[in-house]
């Protein structure tokens, strides 16, 4: 009758075991190179296809100049304008010009009949001859007519205060008694005042009379009759004057008057401006003021004429702030030479202020710097293949750096004009794209997989 117990599995013996040990150690081992090695190659070929995609060009290290410059938007404007205004009243006879016209100096461009105002003429002669006769008798003294009429106004004063003063008297009297009452006593006070301050003025009046002007009350008359003069002058200038004509040369920007219109003094007849030198008005932020000086030299360009460069100096660096963009800034003046006349008030225009630059420095295009590891950097092409190059850089303008440290005229660099590597992860399904400029640069020789490449 067979027996339900199990037969005992014999012993391993201890050097069987330790050698399965050994066995299964290798065979993960070589699991795990056999994947290392296909995970290498799969990511090298992924890298070589990324790679592919991607093109460089070749740059020599030169030397060149390097500016670096303040760039703002603007417009044009007239370094002088002038408003021709009429001197009188009067009707516009004849246009000579036409707005846009050249005109030199002193050239006439309207004529006006003035003959409506003869009254004006005629109100400063008479203002003249009221001056001269106002410091001819102060020169001449009082006559003795008007000392002895000021004498007798004097005498009266004191006779009218006496019978005041007697009136005060009865009627106080009579006020004691109750005969008067106190308004009434009031009144005959008041009355003795005004005569009393009467008799002080008519008394200063003939001291006055007596002893002639002062000096200085006689330069004054003096100076009245010299106003009046020259009042007189210009108004038989402007009255004799039919012939409109321009204090300085240049353009006739508006004419707002026609022929047969009457004028009102003072009324805008015309509009000229000095095109020789124009100005360009651009504003700059609080930031950067201060780095503009008087006298900086600018190079200006405008959007009407295309190719044409042009170059002014900074004639005047604004105070008074203005809020744009909710950022101060102030007005900047460039003075721009226009002797040839290319350039038009209110063109827009482009200026470029210099605010330092170096001549004959080595220099790498901003694009040809990498950064490694935090160290900026450039990829240079030697025997060996491509190699990272530390550099300290100086100065840099829009599109070019300085070289300090780290290269030598001549060097070649290799810089990537398509930076884009792209890798597909299978798991999140998501493309990321990686920029190689100021990063790991991925030029061919230079890659490797994490933790394998060069540091």
């Amino acid at each position: 009758m067979a027996s339900n117990d199990q037969i005992p599995t014999p012993a391993q013996p201890a050097w069987m075991q330790t050698l399965w040990k050994k066995k299964t150690v290798i065979a993960l081992a070589l699991v795990l190179i056999v994947g290392a090695g296909g995970g290498y190659n799969y990511w090298k070929n992924q890298q070589a296809t990324s790679m592919s995609a991607a093109t460089y060009r070749e740059q020599v290290v030169k030397r060149a100049t390097v500016t670096k410059k303040i760039t703002a938007l603007g417009t044009l404007k007239p370094i002088r304008t002038q408003e021709i205004r009429a001197k009188a009243d009067g009707t516009i006879l004849q246009q000579l010009v036409q707005e846009t016209d050249a005109v030199a100096p002193n050239q006439p461009i309207l004529t006006m009949d003035n003959s409506s105002s003869e009254a004006q003429l005629a109100g400063k002669q008479a203002a003249l001859a009221q001056a001269r006769y106002n410091l001819k008798a102060a020169l001449d003294g009082a006559e003795p007519e008007e000392i002895t009429k000021s004498e007798a106004t004097l005498r009266q004063d004191e006779l009218n205060r006496a019978q005041a003063e007697a009136k005060v008297k009865r009627v106080q009297t009579l006020y004691d008694s109750g005969a008067s009452t106190k308004e009434e006593l009031e009144q005959a006070q008041t009355e003795l005042a005004t005569i009393e301050q009467k008799l002080i003025a008519d008394q200063a009046a003939l001291d006055l009379l007596r002893k002639g002007k002062k000096p200085e009350e006689i330069a004054a008359l003096r100076a009245k009759v010299t106003e009046a003069e020259a009042a007189l002058k210009a108004a038989m200038r402007d009255f004799a004057d039919t012939e409109i004509s321009v204090p300085f040369a240049g353009r006739v920007l508006t004419i707002p008057v026609k022929a047969g219109e009457f004028v009102a003094q003072e009324t805008v007849l015309a509009t000229v401006a000095d095109l020789s030198v124009i100005q360009g008005s651009f504003y700059i932020k609080e930031i950067d003021i201060a780095k503009i000086k008087l006298g900086m030299e600018a190079v200006i360009t405008v959007d009407a004429l295309e190719g044409k460069v042009f170059k002014g100096k900074v004639s005047r660096v604004g105070q008074n702030p203005k809020t744009i963009d909710n950022v101060v800034n102030y007005e900047v003046l460039v003075d721009i030479d226009n002797t040839d006349g290319q350039l038009r008030s209110g063109m827009t225009m482009s200026t470029d202020i210099a605010l330092d630059q170096k001549t004959d420095v080595l220099t790498v295009p901003l694009d040809a710097i990498i950064n490694r590891n935090g160290t900026d950097g450039v990829m240079v092409s030697g025997p060996q293949g491509p190699a990272f190059v530390p550099v300290k850089m100086g100065l840099r303008d829009d599109s070019n750096v300085e070289i300090i440290e780290g290269l030598q005229e001549g060097d070649r660099l290799l810089i990537e004009t398509q930076p884009v590597q792209k890798t597909t992860t299978s798991t999140s399904k998501k493309s990321t794209t990686n920029s190689t400029r100021r990063n790991s640069s991925p030029i061919p020789g230079m890659g490797g997989p994490p933790g394998m490449g060069p540091p």
